[in-house]
């Protein structure tokens, strides 16, 4: 009897332990809704995430399939609609499922990506001061790397998006965030705060379209963080400005970071089980 009971309590206990690393994981959102329901920093990810084309995400996040494809009546509607879909998908390529997106006080917003086919680190970067989906011209510079390299920052980025917590205790509106103009209700565009690295903020997503799993730096941060902060900005400095010897100075710190950031990971979390994009390059 004792020794069900002690199967039965070691069988809870793996559960518990599973269900609390899912949910771990997946509670890495730190993201604040305004209180009338407005998504700022969620509306900034995903405007980079489909390089502002509103269309473009309405067809990656199924936006039409309760019409298109559970409201079709017919074998041939749902192929219709599928065709449509994947015509569409074709003409609306961009769903960054990976990205830093760097958010500066009073300077445009930008971010960093990753394309797969050829191990490219890429920015996307707008001169314009207000983010508007289909208006917005995102600019894309990529730089090609080795995939050792291409490899240990998307680690690194995972690394940072799975062990952020939100640690702020200063009031919300001393944060930097974006706020809506009135003269555009979508549109965003950043406060005026002091150009200080501490005001900067780091948005890491992690392939997830609900935004479950996107985290964010905050301010009561570590050396280390810092350091995290200064690296993701020079990558990006790097890219954009096709400075291949400037990357080549960060490699020492990012594997350092790498390894000061393995160490945050509780127990039961295993990322190397989480594979890159490496099956998608050809």
């Amino acid at each position: 009897m004792r020794r069900l009971i002690s199967m039965m309590v070691l069988a809870l206990l793996a559960i518990s332990a599973t269900a609390q690393t899912t949910d771990r994981l997946s509670a890495s959102s730190v993201l604040h809704y305004s209180s009338r329901g407005f998504e700022s920093d969620k509306d900034l990810i995903e405007i980079f995430r489909y390089e502002a084309q509103l269309e473009g995400k309405r067809w990656h996040t199924n936006y039409y399939d309760d019409k298109g494809y559970y409201g079709a009546k017919t074998a041939e509607e749902k192929e219709a609609y599928m065709e449509k879909e994947a015509a569409m998908l074709e003409k609306y390529p961009a769903d960054h499922e990976k990205l830093v997106v760097i958010q500066v006080p009073a300077d445009p917003p930008f971010a960093l990506t990753y394309d797969a086919k050829d191990t490219s680190l890429v920015v996307l970067k707008s001169n314009e001061e207000e983010l508007v989906w289909d208006k917005t011209k995102i600019k894309v510079a990529k730089m090609k790397v080795d995939v050792a390299l291409y490899d240990s920052i998307q680690m690194l980025h995972m690394l940072a998006n799975y062990t952020a917590v939100p640690m702020d205790q200063r009031p919300f509106d001393r944060l930097v965030h974006f706020v809506k103009p009135k003269k555009d209700p979508n549109a965003l565009h950043s406060g005026l705060f002091p150009n200080e690295l501490e005001f900067t903020y780091l948005h890491f997503v992690w392939g997830d379209p609900t935004g479950d799993k996107y985290a964010k730096t905050h301010n009561c941060e570590s050396e280390t963080a810092k350091i995290l902060k200064r690296t993701f900005l020079h990558i990006c400095w790097a890219v954009y400005n096709n400075r291949p010897d400037l990357l080549e100075t960060l490699e020492d710190t990012i594997h350092l970071l790498q390894i000061q950031y393995r160490r945050l990971l509780l127990p039961d979390v295993n990322i190397d089980g989480i594979s890159l994009d490496k099956s998608r390059r050809q």
